[in-house]
Protein backbone atom coordinates (compact mmCIF):
# COMPACT_ATOMS: atom_id res chain seq x y z
CA UNK A 1 0.00 0.00 0.00
CA UNK A 2 1.42 3.34 -0.94
CA UNK A 3 1.68 6.07 2.04
CA UNK A 4 -1.39 7.87 0.94
CA UNK A 5 -3.80 4.82 1.13
CA UNK A 6 -1.98 4.30 5.03
CA UNK A 7 -2.30 7.59 6.47
CA UNK A 8 -6.19 7.51 4.64
CA UNK A 9 -6.78 4.10 6.54
CA UNK A 10 -5.25 5.49 9.64
CA UNK A 11 -7.03 8.93 9.83
CA UNK A 12 -10.15 6.76 9.35
CA UNK A 13 -9.30 4.45 12.18
CA UNK A 14 -8.79 7.13 14.47
CA UNK A 15 -12.14 8.58 14.26
CA UNK A 16 -13.49 4.89 14.75
CA UNK A 17 -11.04 4.72 17.36
CA UNK A 18 -13.16 7.94 19.18
CA UNK A 19 -16.78 6.32 18.94
CA UNK A 20 -15.61 3.22 20.44
CA UNK A 21 -16.58 2.22 24.19
CA UNK A 22 -13.84 0.58 25.99
CA UNK A 23 -16.02 -1.19 28.45
CA UNK A 24 -18.29 -2.27 25.32
CA UNK A 25 -16.20 -3.02 22.30
CA UNK A 26 -12.98 -3.87 24.34
CA UNK A 27 -11.83 -6.44 21.69
CA UNK A 28 -12.77 -4.24 18.52
CA UNK A 29 -11.01 -1.16 20.70
CA UNK A 30 -7.94 -3.34 20.95
CA UNK A 31 -8.72 -4.89 16.53
CA UNK A 32 -8.85 -0.76 15.83
CA UNK A 33 -5.40 0.54 17.92
CA UNK A 34 -3.76 -2.28 16.14
CA UNK A 35 -4.62 -1.40 12.83
CA UNK A 36 -3.65 2.34 13.66
CA UNK A 37 -0.19 0.88 15.17
CA UNK A 38 0.89 -1.27 12.23
CA UNK A 39 -0.51 2.38 10.39
CA UNK A 40 1.90 4.70 11.94
CA UNK A 41 4.46 1.84 11.69
CA UNK A 42 4.25 1.70 8.05
CA UNK A 43 4.14 5.95 7.33
CA UNK A 44 7.45 5.86 9.82
CA UNK A 45 5.73 7.02 13.10
CA UNK A 46 7.16 5.26 15.41
CA UNK A 47 6.79 6.57 18.66
CA UNK A 48 2.84 7.05 17.56
CA UNK A 49 2.53 3.08 16.15
CA UNK A 50 4.68 2.07 19.73
CA UNK A 51 1.58 3.84 21.81
CA UNK A 52 -1.22 2.16 19.89
CA UNK A 53 0.60 -1.34 19.99
CA UNK A 54 0.49 -1.16 23.41
CA UNK A 55 -2.54 -0.03 24.22
CA UNK A 56 -3.80 -2.61 22.10
CA UNK A 57 -1.37 -5.37 24.31
CA UNK A 58 -3.05 -3.73 27.76
CA UNK A 59 -6.99 -4.53 25.88
CA UNK A 60 -6.36 -7.93 24.89
CA UNK A 61 -3.65 -10.40 25.36
CA UNK A 62 -1.17 -9.99 21.92
CA UNK A 63 -1.23 -11.80 18.77
CA UNK A 64 1.36 -12.60 16.89
CA UNK A 65 1.74 -9.56 14.64
CA UNK A 66 1.19 -7.07 17.85
CA UNK A 67 4.38 -9.26 19.01
CA UNK A 68 6.69 -8.90 16.51
CA UNK A 69 5.53 -5.36 15.82
CA UNK A 70 6.57 -4.64 19.05
CA UNK A 71 9.57 -5.93 18.74
CA UNK A 72 10.84 -4.37 15.45
CA UNK A 73 10.00 -1.36 16.42
CA UNK A 74 11.66 -1.31 20.18
CA UNK A 75 14.18 -2.68 18.15
CA UNK A 76 14.50 0.36 15.51
CA UNK A 77 14.41 2.85 18.46
CA UNK A 78 17.18 1.20 20.49
CA UNK A 79 14.98 -0.44 23.62
CA UNK A 80 16.88 -3.71 22.71
CA UNK A 81 15.50 -5.42 26.02
CA UNK A 82 12.14 -4.91 25.29
CA UNK A 83 12.53 -6.24 21.78
CA UNK A 84 14.18 -9.08 23.19
CA UNK A 85 11.43 -9.95 25.72
CA UNK A 86 8.60 -9.40 22.68
CA UNK A 87 10.88 -11.08 19.98
CA UNK A 88 10.92 -13.96 22.72
CA UNK A 89 7.42 -14.26 23.13
CA UNK A 90 7.05 -14.41 19.08
CA UNK A 91 9.28 -17.58 19.18
CA UNK A 92 7.70 -18.71 22.25
CA UNK A 93 4.40 -18.36 21.37
CA UNK A 94 4.25 -18.57 17.85
CA UNK A 95 7.34 -19.92 16.24
CA UNK A 96 5.48 -23.26 14.52
CA UNK A 97 3.34 -20.57 12.77
CA UNK A 98 6.20 -18.55 11.22
CA UNK A 99 7.92 -19.17 7.70
CA UNK A 100 11.48 -19.72 8.05
CA UNK A 101 12.12 -16.48 6.41
CA UNK A 102 9.81 -14.79 9.69
CA UNK A 103 11.54 -16.97 11.98
CA UNK A 104 15.19 -15.95 10.93
CA UNK A 105 14.27 -12.04 10.98
CA UNK A 106 13.39 -12.83 14.50
CA UNK A 107 16.17 -14.64 15.19
CA UNK A 108 18.80 -12.14 13.09
CA UNK A 109 16.75 -9.31 15.45
CA UNK A 110 17.26 -10.83 18.45
CA UNK A 111 20.56 -11.59 18.07
CA UNK A 112 21.66 -7.65 17.49
CA UNK A 113 19.31 -6.83 20.26
CA UNK A 114 21.61 -9.11 22.53
CA UNK A 115 24.74 -8.11 20.87
CA UNK A 116 23.72 -4.55 21.49
CA UNK A 117 23.26 -4.69 25.40
CA UNK A 118 26.43 -7.51 25.39
CA UNK A 119 24.98 -10.47 25.98
CA UNK A 120 27.48 -11.96 23.68
CA UNK A 121 26.32 -15.72 25.16
CA UNK A 122 22.54 -15.33 23.66
CA UNK A 123 23.73 -13.48 20.59
CA UNK A 124 25.73 -16.01 19.70
CA UNK A 125 23.01 -18.52 20.02
CA UNK A 126 20.68 -16.75 17.59
CA UNK A 127 22.84 -15.61 15.30
CA UNK A 128 24.35 -18.91 15.11
CA UNK A 129 20.64 -20.35 14.22
CA UNK A 130 20.47 -17.13 11.64
CA UNK A 131 23.73 -18.60 9.69
CA UNK A 132 22.71 -22.42 9.93
CA UNK A 133 19.57 -21.14 7.71
CA UNK A 134 20.92 -18.48 6.06
CA UNK A 135 24.66 -19.56 5.35
CA UNK A 136 25.17 -17.00 2.53
CA UNK A 137 23.87 -14.23 4.69
CA UNK A 138 26.60 -11.52 4.58
CA UNK A 139 24.81 -9.50 7.72
CA UNK A 140 24.84 -12.67 9.65
CA UNK A 141 28.31 -13.37 9.08
CA UNK A 142 29.07 -10.20 10.24
CA UNK A 143 27.28 -10.53 13.41
CA UNK A 144 28.72 -13.66 14.44
CA UNK A 145 31.85 -13.03 13.48
CA UNK A 146 31.46 -10.39 16.18
CA UNK A 147 29.94 -12.44 18.20
CA UNK A 148 32.51 -15.10 18.17
CA UNK A 149 35.31 -12.28 18.33
CA UNK A 150 34.27 -11.14 21.83
CA UNK A 151 34.34 -14.83 23.34
CA UNK A 152 37.88 -15.62 21.81
CA UNK A 153 36.62 -18.61 19.18
CA UNK A 154 38.97 -17.57 16.47
CA UNK A 155 38.90 -20.82 14.82
CA UNK A 156 35.40 -20.07 14.53
CA UNK A 157 36.04 -16.67 13.57
CA UNK A 158 38.39 -17.45 10.44
CA UNK A 159 35.95 -20.26 9.27
CA UNK A 160 32.54 -17.81 9.33
CA UNK A 161 35.38 -14.93 8.19
CA UNK A 162 36.34 -17.40 4.69
CA UNK A 163 32.61 -18.30 3.85
CA UNK A 164 32.29 -14.30 3.99
CA UNK A 165 35.30 -13.98 1.46
CA UNK A 166 33.80 -16.58 -0.46
CA UNK A 167 30.28 -14.33 -0.95
CA UNK A 168 32.59 -10.87 -1.39
CA UNK A 169 33.32 -9.76 -5.08
CA UNK A 170 34.46 -6.13 -4.18
CA UNK A 171 38.19 -6.34 -4.18
CA UNK A 172 38.22 -3.24 -1.08
CA UNK A 173 35.84 -5.73 1.03
CA UNK A 174 38.18 -8.97 0.15
CA UNK A 175 40.75 -7.22 1.43
CA UNK A 176 39.14 -6.10 4.56
CA UNK A 177 37.86 -9.69 4.89
CA UNK A 178 41.45 -10.76 4.32
CA UNK A 179 43.18 -7.91 6.80
CA UNK A 180 41.07 -9.15 9.48
CA UNK A 181 41.78 -12.76 9.34
CA UNK A 182 45.60 -12.01 9.23
CA UNK A 183 44.64 -10.18 12.87
CA UNK A 184 42.90 -13.21 14.42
Amino acid sequence: MRTEGWAKAMTRLEALVDRLDANEDKELLAQTHKKIGLCAEALYLDDQALDHLELTQKLVPPDLETLSALGRLNHKKGNYRDAERYLTEVLDKYKRKLEPDEQVKVLMLLGESALKTKNIAKAQVYLKQVVEAQPNDPKALDNIIEVLSAHGEWSEVVRYQERLLSLKTDKQDRYKILLAMGDT
